[in-house]
């Protein structure tokens, strides 16, 4: 049978934020009592079927108009506003071997593999294929070059699309001492943001890079559900891919994140937490999904965790 995607779809008028929101009512155990409005029970019988039969695994969605209270990494805020903005939480349950095998990393790098195939499917529904640049193809008029920053950005033309909040929920882990664990899977994407309402000179949106080309595009509310859907449904194939057959899936799905990358070959700054920060060239993305990147002192150090800024290259 098909993995219905969503699996379950929780739409939001207003709210705080939508990972908050999803670690609250996707918690069990951990001293919590099981409600009847708690959503964790279905959706980890969904996964346990899925896994056991070499599916997909099923995702939820909760999604909001608007969010008051939006955050990235390192606690940055992230604006919305309502018909200009995707914001939405991303949930799934997976084997929690698999987080200890592969690492998180591989939750975050699925979503951003997902993002960008959600992003080109809805423009080729919207007749928009010549907007869409895949990595070292040439094809003539506008084009839309979406890409990855390292390790949770979404970017278009060189600036910021979008980005990935990737968290465990509390109590996770399912009850009566089933392997699994619900992540959580925070995302914001800047689909009809006019100019002026972006916050910073290196944000973008898909209605700012589309140009005139951006009155194909569906109205939010459709264009939201579309690239939800599709999000949703691509990201499920992954971790499914990832449960079944781990070693061949990172394998193919490192590849492509080395070619969908804006990262690699660039001279960045990280900044590690605290008052560390590395500069030097990024080199190369690892099959953990660290950055590799050779220091200003010349060694070659992984970054597992860090935000990432691009630099000018030297002469």
């Amino acid at each position: 049978m098909a993995t219905r995607c969503p699996h379950a779809l929780i739409h939001l008028a207003r709210v705080g934020s939508t990972n908050d929101y999803a670690k609250e009512h996707y918690r069990l155990g951990a001293g919590r009592d099981v409600q009847a409005d708690d959503l964790a029970g279905p959706l980890l019988a969904a996964a346990r079927s899925a896994a056991a039969g070499g599916l997909p695994l099923p995702v939820d969605v909760v999604v909001a108009d608007e969010q008051t209270a939006g955050r990235g990494r390192l606690d940055r805020t992230w604006q919305s506003r309502s018909g200009e903005t995707l914001v939405a939480s991303l949930v799934a349950a997976v084997p929690a071997r698999m987080l200890v095998e592969l690492g998180g990393g591989w939750l975050t790098s699925a979503c951003g593999l997902a993002c960008l195939d959600g992003l080109r499917a809805v423009l080729r529904q919207s007749g928009l294929d010549g907007t869409v640049e895949p990595p070292n193809i040439e094809l003539p008029g506008p084009s839309l070059a979406l890409r990855l920053k390292w390790p949770n950005d979404l970017f278009c033309g060189g600036k910021k699309l979008g980005g990935i909040l990737c968290e465990l929920v509390p109590g996770a882990l399912a009850p009566n001492g089933e392997d699994f664990a619900c992540v959580v899977l925070g995302i914001g994407i800047n689909l009809l943001t006019p100019a002026e309402r972006l916050p910073l000179a290196t944000a973008t949106s898909l209605a700012v890079e589309l140009g005139p080309a951006a009155g194909a595009l569906p109205a939010f509310a459709c264009l939201r559900e579309d690239l939800l859907t599709s999000i949703a449904r691509g990201l499920g194939q992954l971790l499914g891919e990832l449960v079944a057959h781990p070693a061949k899936t990172t394998e193919a799905l490192l590849l492509r994140l080395r070619e969908e990358s804006c990262t690699l070959g660039k001279r960045v700054e990280v900044n590690c937490g605290g008052d560390r920060r590395v500069t030097g060239v990024a080199l190369d993305i690892l099959p953990d999904t660290a950055l590799l990147v050779r220091t200003d002192a010349g060694e070659e150090l992984p970054i597992t965790a860090g935000d990432v800024g691009v630099l000018p290259m030297g002469p």
